[in-house]
């Protein structure tokens, strides 16, 4: 049976390969596989969470779909088990950062990218001083300057850090180098843990365990990656699978 050969059925939605944006998938009509319904009690029951799984599981879109909910609402998300129920009145400031890719061959070159990632985030969410911290280079400088960018005390935040731990799986066979990555990255999250205190929510997702690094303490991060209830979050469960690619797997089947 060939695509089609289908009668009486709608066209099938392109999968979406590579995509990572929500608001991509759902513009461009790809297949979707709705991951939503418990992310209204995620941002509920918790205050700053971590989520490991490996590359390509979806960690990527959960952070999309997060940030548009809490920017947006859930006005994108039509037909969609959150859609209606997502818990928030209000809108949010979203920093959003990705260590996917970032170049982390010396310390001193990883700190000045972490300096433009962050900048670059400010300004993305809203905070249009952050262009005057373009070329700043030193983490401790950039953080003291973001105290004038955000005027409001009473401000709440959002962070989504995706990939945390990329400028450290990158560098495992020289240690050297990596214990150099890991004191910049302890600059990173000792000024995040500041930041808890007045944050909305904390999402940290990795392919590494926080507590391998000792970047992290217990009391400041509820690690979520083997809890029952929110293990599903991302990935295909065997009934998503054949529920949502029911009509594609006899086609893929005939190919192979």
């Amino acid at each position: 049976m060939s695509e089609n050969e289908v009668t009486n059925e709608q066209p099938l939605k392109p999968i979406p390969l590579g995509v990572s944006s929500w608001l991509k998938m759902v513009r461009r009509n790809k297949l979707t596989v709705d991951k939503t319904a418990k992310l209204g009690l995620l941002v509920n029951f918790f205050d700053c969470v971590f989520f490991s799984r490996p590359r390509r599981m979806g960690k990527t879109i959960l952070c999309s779909m997060l940030k548009e909910l809490f920017t947006h609402g859930d006005q994108n998300f039509a037909g969609t088990a959150i859609y209606g129920n997502w818990p928030e009145t209000q809108t949010y400031p979203v920093i959003s950062l990705s260590f996917y890719g970032v170049d982390c061959q010396n310390a001193s070159t990883f700190e000045a990218n972490l300096c433009k990632i962050v900048s670059d985030a400010y300004y993305d969410a809203g905070f249009k001083d952050a262009m005057k911290l373009i070329g700043t280079t030193s983490f401790d400088r950039l953080t003291s300057l973001l105290k004038g960018i955000v005027n409001d005390d009473d401000q709440q935040l959002v962070f989504l850090i995706d990939e945390w731990d990329y400028p450290l799986s990158s560098h495992l066979d020289d240690p050297q180098l990596f214990a150099s990555l890991q004191s910049v990255l302890a600059k990173f999250y000792s000024w995040l843990r500041l930041q808890n205190a007045n944050a909305r929510f904390i999402l940290i997702t990795g392919i590494m365990r926080y507590r391998e690094t000792s970047l992290f303490t217990g009391q400041d991060i509820r690690d979520l990656s083997m809890h029952p209830r929110y293990a599903d979050l991302v990935g295909y469960t065997k009934e998503e699978i054949e529920q949502s690619f029911k009509r594609y797997i006899p086609l893929a089947a005939n190919k192979l």
